[in-house]
């Protein structure tokens, strides 16, 4: 069944009303005609419809039914990401969603090869956020996690939940595993993840600064993409739903 996101203002009453992209991809790709069966996302919630009309440009859909479906993690998790090279931030972004992440945000580290003037990173934001909307599609998630507008370290701890630990797998730390971490189970999590040429000492201390802590994920140093996606996984299957046990 396919899966559209709408916002409040779709909807009126029991009718749903689909525009854009949505309707078009609907009447032209999918093919779907009056009568057939439409799942579709607002705020969370899962509305089970059926088509009754199709116009250019609109559907219309009446709402069948509104089951009681959650498949959000039951812990918040944010990925702080340095910005790496290429297009390996579109890979990590699919991948987190479909892992249940909160949050991207895309950060400008010291170490960031690349480095994005404010037009060229609005451009980059919305083709990571499209990423993200195909990826919470394809998962069937309720909520589409935001990509943020790449942004500096600093301003990104600055506007974490207060309540929010902060994870920073960082190959200088040796004493520190992510299991002693996962020991105390918050009600959030933010996973902070270096570049290609990892984190430097001074970011090091002002992560440290927010009450943030390193660890080390074993001896064996990750390329970015692997330890964004070891992180999340691993901090998934402690507090999340991954272990199947939520």
């Amino acid at each position: 069944m396919a899966r559209v996101f709408v916002t409040q203002e779709q909807i009126h009453e029991d009718i749903i009303t689909v525009t854009g992209q949505d309707a078009k991809h609907i009447a032209a790709v999918l093919r779907y005609a009056v009568g057939d069966s439409l799942e579709v996302i607002c705020e969370g919630l899962i509305y089970e419809t059926e088509i009754i009309a199709i116009e250019k440009g609109m559907v219309q859909a009446k709402v069948i039914a509104i089951p009681d479906i959650q498949v959000e993690q039951p812990i918040d998790i944010y990925l702080l990401q340095g910005i790496p090279k290429g297009d390996k931030l579109e890979w990590i972004i699919q991948k987190s969603v479909e892992l249940g992440v909160r949050k991207i945000l895309p950060i400008a580290m010291e170490r960031s090869v690349s480095q994005l003037t404010a037009e060229k990173a609005k451009k980059k934001q919305e083709r990571w956020q499209a990423i993200a909307v195909e990826a919470g599609k394809q998962c069937r998630r309720n909520h589409i996690p935001e990509v943020a507008v790449p942004q500096g370290l600093e301003a990104a701890l600055r506007n974490l939940p207060e309540d929010c630990k902060i994870l920073t797998p960082w190959e200088e730390e040796e004493v520190k595993g992510i299991g002693a971490f996962l020991q105390r189970e918050p009600s959030s999590v933010a996973i902070i993840i270096g570049p290609e040429g990892g984190i430097s000492g001074k970011e090091i201390d002002l992560i440290r600064s927010y009450g943030g802590e390193t660890v080390t994920m074993g001896p064996r140093i990750m390329r970015t993409e692997t330890a964004a996606i070891a992180a999340i996984t691993m901090v998934a299957y402690a507090w999340g739903d991954l272990s199947g046990s939520r």
